[in-house]
């Protein structure tokens, strides 16, 4: 069931202009937050390699990692809610609130030099959110919460552990030399969301490669709930299209899953070996996985048609 709500153009185009401005001042904030830690840091130069304490090297990343939600949170309630879908565009609104406000906290409790621009900035972007938030809770009509069927809550539990095991088990094989590992877990998380759509997707990408972060023992496990979340979100745009426009949207879910390790390692290990890493993660990893998850597909495809066809009838069921 969509929001009842049919905005006025005045409240339309405001709502358009507080996700615009928000959105840019947090950007420009995190920009200016991030030069200051780095310099207080003693990094000049994030062209070349970087060599930061392993606390520091937990600390960064986490404030990255609130500033990827906050970015992400905007963009995707501004699609959610040109969709209509104003209720939940009004939730993850104030998830993006509520990450901003962390950002506003985390230098302090980490002891970088507060940065009085980032924190005029910050302020009036957080009063728009909150602003931005009761205007869209106010006007729009409540929409049920996500509902899982039982065999999505079946299949998400069973690929996430698979998603655990392959990357866990490869992983530990394959250890990179810039730090990290390469794995086929992505395989499970795209099989997922090839399956049955972008909300199994997204789950099975947000538990499965966060379980074997744990297993292993990699520290910077936060990321990964983003990287690989939205990845799986991402690759179940792919549910029942054609197998070349599946192969591409599976590239385009790992590239972005790349990318913000990509975005990650510049900043804790600097430009060349976030390049490397990058490359890994793309043509090895990515790659790699695609072309297995499409295999899959295939057999699944054959030996269990009845399991497309009865995801495709069911999930319409379960969205409101």
């Amino acid at each position: 069931m969509r929001s009842a709500l049919e905005p006025g153009i005045r409240i339309l185009w405001t709502i358009i202009i507080i996700m615009a401005l928000s959105t840019s001042l947090i950007a420009a904030s995190i920009g200016v937050q991030l030069f200051i830690i780095l310099k207080h840091l003693g990094v000049s130069d994030i062209l070349s390699a970087i060599s930061l304490p392993d606390v520091e090297k937990i600390r960064v990343p986490l404030y990255l990692a609130f500033s990827a939600t906050s970015i992400l949170a905007l963009i995707s309630s501004s699609v959610i809610f040109l969709r209509r879908r104003v209720k939940w565009c009004g939730y993850i609104v104030i998830l993006a609130l509520i990450s901003t406000i962390i950002l506003l906290i985390l230098p302090r409790a980490f002891e970088y030099p507060p940065s009085v621009l980032s924190d005029m900035l910050l302020a009036p972007a957080i009063i728009m959110l909150a602003v931005e938030a009761v205007i869209i809770l106010r006007f729009g009509r409540a929409e049920p919460i996500l509902r899982f069927t039982s065999i999505e809550l079946a299949a998400a539990a069973s690929l996430s552990a698979m998603a655990a095991v392959l990357t866990a088990f490869t992983g530990s094989f394959f250890p990179s030399p810039t730090g990290g590992y390469t794995n086929i877990g992505d395989m499970a998380i795209f099989v997922a969301a090839l399956l049955y759509g972008s909300r199994v997707g997204g789950l099975v990408g947000a538990i499965g490669p966060l379980i074997a972060d744990l297993i292993i023992g990699y520290p910077r496990w936060f990321i990964t709930v983003i990287a690989h979340g939205g990845e799986g979100v991402i690759a179940g745009l792919g549910k029942g299209r054609s197998t070349p426009l599946q192969a591409a949207i599976l590239l385009a879910s790992g590239i972005y899953m790349a990318t913000i390790y990509f975005i990650v390692n510049v900043f804790i290990k600097g430009l060349p070996v976030a390049i490397i890493s990058y490359a890994r993660d793309v043509f090895g990893q990515t790659l790699f996985s695609t072309i297995l998850a499409l295999l899959v597909m295939k057999a699944v495809e054959k030996m269990l048609p009845q399991i497309s066809r009865r995801t495709r009838v069911r999930e319409p069921q379960a969205r409101p």
